[in-house]
């Protein structure tokens, strides 16, 4: 052959346009790191449990989520007692300990805390820091290093601003002999030996040396070419985090191995129910794949609409743009936790219970605040069966449910905390409340309970003598029963609360005259208190709120009014022991020139896409507002599509109708037999629950009118279906 066909220079351009990729693609592009040995990763992982959430979850890659040669640790290693301090724009930090973690369904890896982007003052970024279960480790290729026991990794944007979505940081562990972390040889020897050859002889300027040497290099690549035609890629046991919503969470699948060209439009997740590939399964396109470090990345979809709850597992498969077909070696697992969010959400606290399935069921307790009768009552409103009288303890002021697993939890007017499921008192727990809240309508230890169903949280409000204010929350995880620390409060607990789950916030509306909003965590664990005193009203008494839009309400009391405020447009000023928020908000009187016994007081929007609510008086009277909230938000300041004051009928026994005292024996609900919006009232005429009203929210407002606001009461709202009464016995 004669030399002069090829010149150096283009031999050399050859090499290192065909050398170089297949070096990365080898895994000799990674960076080596002398005496370290990479155990994981942190992933900044925006949408994972709410549109506007991130999270800092923590992907453990060892024992049987190890990546040999990048990942290779094939011993199991917990990461214990983390820390995570992030940093926002605006020079201020929040800090998160262990307790902020939950545990994948790997049994490894971490669930993350949560913080709010896309308000303006993101996180730039995160330092995680923790300690190692063993400090002795097995490698794939059969070595033993020791390693020091704690690690620190720093998450930051390359770019320089603010966190993006799967920025990430390797966990390292330090060997106390030092050595680095290389990838495997395999046949990497083979290539390497041939490219030596070409890059020795081209350096002598033998040229037709070089180009043997060269072809011999082209022909291992063809050969891994040819035989990656169909790759096999690695995947963890678990996504990142492990649990997520069907519609709305954005979760992530690690892997390693990813043929060069692989991008979101070549490829199709899916997710199949009851086996790793069993037919029958949903697919979705991912919405991003990024890589972390050497061949390790992670590929982030969002779970598809739809979806029952319950475990899932994905895997993957697609073609790159050079035409190379891939396909996971098997599945991850993934928990769909609830069906819908919104369901899930945003339920107040109130005297009332709904869990739902085919059948439908109403927790009535027989107490108040001001009363001591125990027991609750298990009420089909839908599916048919009859009332269940459950027996307690102590007097039973509220229950709430989780629309997810139907679980039910309900509050005594002591410490008494008691667990639910069907008809049956299965536990029964003690909070920690040391103290007596005092509302208008009386006082309590334990004062009601609210669900978050996303993170299986419950809320108990009640008296807690070290608060400025004397009231306080305290979470209790409904998975291992276990209370949080509580949560001392400077302004006063509202009567009922509400949980925006999607948001991560606690609603509180109190008698004191601020609309309180608590933080919450991805955990489920409460962070601040932010105080507004934007109502012009002092009383507000309960709240509300319609997740589907983030517009909340609150009654207050001893008026006909109710507060509508927009929290998507919320700003928050933090301070200790508590700062203060903004929003748009606007004051709507919803009496019609009519009249609500002690005032709006009760208060609920059913969750959904339907946007309705309804607001009651307390201590008897037989009147209500059922309203139509606005389908967006974000703009301008919120107020009422429109609402409709009415009177309820006499109950099916002659007797007049009569709302019971506090807490508010109303509650809203959606079913999801048919999919319309109910409201519901537990009638006390009798001194106890005697009936629920089941309103037809929607109905109720196309019912015919006496004036703009006032339903005719002429007309028969029983008869026309848009009322109908259940007996609570």
């Amino acid at each position: 052959m004669n030399a002069t066909i090829f010149s150096r220079a283009t031999v050399a351009s050859v090499l290192r346009r065909l050398v170089v990729p297949v070096l990365f693609a080898l895994g000799f592009g990674a960076a080596a790191h002398a005496g370290q040995i990479a155990m994981g990763f942190m992933s900044y992982d925006e949408g994972t449990s709410a549109p506007t959430i991130a999270t800092f979850d923590i992907q453990n890659l060892t024992g049987s989520n190890s990546f040999p040669p990048d990942a290779p640790v094939s011993t199991s290693v917990s990461f214990n007692n983390l820390s995570l301090t992030v940093h926002f724009l605006d020079g201020t930090s929040t800090s998160f300990g262990q307790s902020d973690f939950t545990l994948g369904l790997d049994g490894l890896s971490y669930n993350g805390p949560g913080v709010v982007f896309g308000s303006g003052n993101d996180a730039v970024s995160a330092l995680l820091t923790g300690t190692f279960s063993t400090t002795s480790l097995t490698l794939a290729d059969g070595t033993t290093p020791t390693i020091l026991d704690t690690f620190s990794a720093a998450i930051t944007d390359p770019t320089g601003g603010t966190l993006q979505n799967l920025d990430s940081a390797v966990i390292y562990a330090t060997t106390t002999g030092g050595g680095t972390s290389v990838p495997e040889p395999r046949t990497l020897g083979l290539f390497m030996v041939s490219l030596l050859m070409a890059g020795l002889a081209l350096a002598r300027g033998r040229y037709r040396h070089g180009l043997l040497a060269a072809a011999f290099v082209l022909l291992g690549v063809a050969s891994t070419s040819a035989e990656a035609a169909s790759t096999t890629v690695q995947i963890a046991t678990a996504t990142l985090p492990s649990t997520g919503l069907t519609g709305v969470s954005q979760v992530n699948l690690s892997f390693r191995g990813m043929p060069a060209g692989a991008t979101p439009a070549g490829m199709q997740m899916y997710l199949a129910s009851g086996s790793c590939m069993a037919p029958g399964g949903a697919t979705t396109a991912p919405n991003l794949i990024k890589m972390v470090f050497g061949g390790i990345g992670e590929v982030n979809f969002t779970i598809p609409a739809g979806l029952a709850a319950g475990t899932y597992y994905v895997s993957f498969s697609g073609t790159t743009t050079g035409g190379v077909s891939y396909v996971s070696n098997g599945c991850a697992i993934l928990a769909v936790t609830t069906t819908n969010s919104t369901v899930a959400a945003c339920v107040p606290t109130s005297s009332l219970a709904v869990a739902m399935g085919t059948t439908v069921t109403a927790y009535v307790p027989n107490g108040n605040w001001g009363s001591y009768a125990t027991g609750v009552r298990a009420v089909p409103i839908e599916g048919g069966g009859s009332p269940v009288a459950i027996a307690t303890p102590k007097a039973v002021n509220s229950c709430a449910s989780n629309p997810a697993n139907g679980e039910t939890v309900c509050t005594a007017n002591t410490p008494d905390v008691y667990l639910i499921k069907g008809d049956s008192l299965v536990g029964t727990l003690t909070s920690s409340a040391n103290g007596y809240a005092s509302f208008t309508g009386g006082s309590c230890q334990n004062c009601g309970v609210a669900i978050n169903a996303l993170t299986n949280t419950a809320y108990i409000a009640g008296g807690f003598s070290a608060a400025s204010s004397g009231t306080g929350v305290q979470p209790l995880n409904l998975v291992n029963n276990i209370f949080g620390a509580p949560f001392l409060m400077t302004h006063q607990v509202s009567e009922d609360i509400a949980i925006d789950g999607t948001r991560n916030v606690l609603l509180s509306p109190g008698e004191d005259g601020s609309y309180t909003l608590l933080t919450l965590n991805s955990a489920g664990g409460i962070v601040s208190e932010f105080g507004n005193n934007a109502p012009a009203y002092y009383d507000l008494d309960s709240a509300a709120e319609d997740c589907t839009t983030g517009i909340a309400l609150a009654a207050e009391e001893f008026s006909s009014n109710v507060y509508i405020v927009d929290l998507s447009q919320a700003a928050y000023t933090p301070a200790l022991p508590a700062g203060t928020w903004t929003a748009p908000g606007n004051t709507v009187n919803v009496g019609a020139g009519g009249y609500f016994s002690a005032g709006t007081s009760g208060i609920s929007v059913a969750p959904g896409t339907g946007h309705l609510g309804i607001v009651t008086g307390e201590f008897g009277g037989n009147t209500a507002t059922v309203f139509q909230l606005p389908s967006t938000a974000g703009t301008g300041t919120p107020g009422l599509v429109d609402f409709a004051y009415f009177t309820l009928p006499s109950t099916p026994d002659g007797t007049y109708f009569s709302a019971g005292n506090d807490p508010h024996t109303t509650t809203a609900y959606t079913s999801p037999n048919n999919g319309k919006a109910y409201g519901v009232i537990a009638d006390w005429a009798t001194g106890a629950p005697a009936y629920l009203a089941i309103i037809d929210l929607k109905a109720l407002l196309a019912a015919p009118r006496s004036s703009a606001n006032f339903v005719d009461p002429s007309y028969d709202l029983v008869a026309n279906g848009v009322i109908r009464y259940v007996p609570t016995n």
